[in-house]
């Protein structure tokens, strides 16, 4: 058997379990007591997260801002408000979901460099600042990736961007942070997850340590997802649900996404579909449509969970997946497939993509 090459670099700092304290001490005494919380505009305030963080910062005299200005689907005109802030800040904590978290990361570029955040993603050449990231869901796993992806409603577009300096230098994966989380909240995020596992071991990049990590995440979620779903305060399901979301993030780190993921963007920036949910409504067609034309390795992740479980997952947690149900029609195809042909996720699809391959998927689902 010849050894397969690949390359494994992750260089996040990563505290699982209660370790809030500890793991924010440790960061603010390696990066400076002058801190920007990044958050969202209600739910950690309502739900208690951010004054346990605010509360620690307190105790350790930390100098911080609030920003709370972040909404679903991390926004180029949000970040570049930033550029008003004043004050030599040297760090952020970024707190709460994917938005939050991928926002955090290009708002400490632009802070750092002082310029708009499409200027520093052309030029590609920039600093920035050291960032905490604490996630309050289990689904982006944003918090270990390079990763940040941003929505120009204007322009009708969102795609993915990856920079070395978008990994969190510390990451603090808390699952009593997620406990808070309704249930759909917590369907939506958990299926996101599992599309990052999924095509992490069908990605074209996918290497032996990145494949143990997604096959693990695949079964954590089988067997936790509907339970953290149904007992919000499940504190053994909330925790392998992070520790999925975790093993996603890691993966992806190393793989990126595929074909799915730039399946799922169109539905958001058109119809707002949640992100997560947009993904599952495009997974079951893309999977039958891979047992189809018998792409190689699908069989170990069905092997775990088949079509039937998932149709049945699906059901329990009352996801539809039909995009009529969503009032998506034929009359939109096209537009959708424009928008998916120019992403960088085609690149590491285990199979050959056209517009006629991507027109028929989206058929198949409506």
């Amino acid at each position: 058997m010849e050894l397969k090459k690949f390359r494994y670099f992750n260089p996040v700092n990563i505290y699982f379990g209660d370790n809030i304290e500890k793991g924010i001490k440790e960061f603010i005494e390696l990066y400076g007591k002058n801190i920007i919380i990044v958050t969202g505009k209600k739910s950690q305030f309502e739900n208690g997260n951010y004054q346990i963080i605010s509360n620690i910062l307190k105790q350790y005299n930390v100098d911080f801002t609030l920003w709370n200005r972040i909404s679903p689907n991390a926004r180029y005109d949000e970040i570049d408000e930033t550029i008003s802030l004043k004050g030599n800040y040297n760090s952020i904590i970024a707190l709460g979901g994917g938005s939050v978290l991928d926002s955090a990361k290009c708002i400490g570029a632009v802070i750092r460099n002082r310029k708009d955040i499409r200027s520093l993603l052309n030029d590609g050449d920039f600093d920035n600042l050291p960032i905490l990231a604490i996630p309050t869901t289990a689904g982006t796993g944003s918090s270990v990736t390079q990763y940040s992806v941003l929505m120009d409603k204007n322009n009708n577009d969102k795609r993915g961007f990856a920079h070395k300096t978008f990994f969190p230098e510390t990451a603090i994966i808390s699952p009593g942070f997620t406990m808070s989380m309704p249930a759909k909240l917590t369907a939506n995020t958990g299926l996101d997850a599992l599309t990052h596992l999924i095509e992490s071991y069908l990605s074209t990049r996918a290497n032996p340590i990145s494949d143990i990590m997604a096959l693990k995440g695949i079964k954590l979620i089988k067997e936790n997802l509907f339970a953290a779903y149904s007992e919000s305060e499940n504190g053994d399901a909330r925790t392998n649900m992070a520790m999925a979301s975790l093993l996603g993030g890691l993966a992806i780190s190393q793989t990126g996404t595929i074909l799915l993921h730039a399946l799922g963007y169109p539905l958001t920036i058109y119809y707002d579909i949640p992100h997560g949910l947009a993904n599952a409504i495009m997974l079951i067609p893309f999977i039958e449509f891979m047992e189809k034309i018998k792409v190689k390795r699908l069989h170990d992740i069905l092997s775990i969970l088949s079509l039937p479980e998932l149709k049945d997952m699906f059901d329990k947690l009352n996801i539809k997946t039909g995009l009529k149900e969503y009032g998506i029609g034929e009359d939109i195809i096209d537009v959708f497939t424009n928008n998916v042909m120019d992403k960088k996720n085609l690149k590491s699809t285990p199979f050959e993509i056209n517009e006629e391959v991507v027109i028929k998927l989206y058929r198949k689902s409506l």
